[in-house]
């Protein structure tokens, strides 16, 4: 865990420890790039009226059957500067063999994006609001928060970036 609480401002960013040294390394370094973020937002957020600033951030993680591990980090944040504040998602994927991360594009068979972007299209359609047409094209960047369990892969998409009006994450599992 990674924290620092002050009298107005703080943070809290937990994650996890797999036991392979290089993965390790790698997610603790999201964790700590989740924290730069936020540091960031604070001094841009800064106003000479102490104002509440917080962020926390917890996991969720999952190994799959061909020795990958991804893990989930549920970020909230309250800060002023509405753009910055409410909750997000990040996640990574990594290979247990040798730790390295692993994206989307190495794991799944050509064609894919052109399922995946289907599948999107018609989750989103399902949702109350205006599909984001931008957001259902078959492009590698529409599907960069996801995880990978033993069944199946989830997508997770930032409020505001699927759907028109809906500012909660969304995620479905294909």
């Amino acid at each position: 865990e990674i924290k620092e609480i002050a009298d107005y401002e703080g943070y809290a960013v937990r994650y996890p420890v797999i036991g392979n040294e290089a993965m390790d390394a790698g997610i603790r370094q999201r964790a700590e790039d989740i924290v730069s973020v936020f540091k960031a937002e604070v001094t841009g957020c800064k106003t000479e009226k102490a104002v509440r600033m917080i962020m926390q951030a917890d996991y969720e993680s999952y190994k799959t059957k061909e020795e990958l591990v991804s893990v989930k980090f549920d970020i909230h944040k309250e800060l002023p500067l509405a753009s910055a504040a409410g909750d997000s998602v990040e996640t990574y994927t990594y290979n247990v063999s040798d730790g390295a991360e692993v994206a989307l594009s190495d794991l799944l068979k050509e064609g894919f994006l052109d399922l995946l972007a289907e599948k999107t299209k018609s989750f989103a359609e399902g949702q109350t609001g205006k599909v984001i047409e931008t957001a259902v094209a078959p492009e590698l960047s529409n599907f960069k928060y996801y995880t990978w369990n033993e069944d199946a892969l989830t997508l997770y998409f930032p409020g505001g970036s699927l759907v028109e009006g809906v500012n909660d994450i969304l995620s479905f599992t294909v």
